[in-house]
């Protein structure tokens, strides 16, 4: 039976090209500008609902539940691309 580099707690190189950094750079400013537009649109949102207490009306509701998906995925590449960059080995204490 074979063990393998990575059973035996060894770094294994992967190809790590510049369009995956560009890929994980940009997922990274997308989840920016996403954060970004969503505080404006979420106090909007509290401003037209009449404060705390009350829920938030629904056009803001929605635009927010819009920002929220595409937060996901780009939060979903950016985290991709850290653990395809990230080294292979296991933690040391």
């Amino acid at each position: 039976m074979t063990v393998s580099a990575i059973d035996r707690g060894q770094s294994v190189p992967t190809q790590w090209s510049a369009t995956d950094r560009l890929l994980g750079r940009y997922s990274c400013y997308v989840v920016f500008a996403l954060a970004m537009a969503y505080v404006p649109t979420m106090g909007l949102g509290f401003v037209a609902g009449g404060g705390f207490s009350a829920p938030i009306p629904d056009p803001y509701q929605a635009v927010m539940e819009l920002l929220i998906l595409l937060l996901s995925v780009a939060l979903i590449v950016a985290f991709a691309a850290l653990h395809a960059y990230a080294p292979r080995h296991p933690r040391e204490p």
